[in-house]
């Protein structure tokens, strides 16, 4: 949850800095350390 909110500011303070497609690679990386989303790590 705590990466999660850490996107989202990044997103909504410096969205230049973080496009949305990067923020969703992050968290689709993160996700997968987890659970198989057919994400290879």
């Amino acid at each position: 949850m705590a990466m999660l909110d850490g996107l989202l500011v990044h997103l909504l303070s410096d969205p230049e800095g973080m496009p949305g497609p990067l923020a969703i690679a992050i968290l689709d990386e993160h996700l997968a350390r987890f659970v198989d989303i057919g994400i290879p790590v």
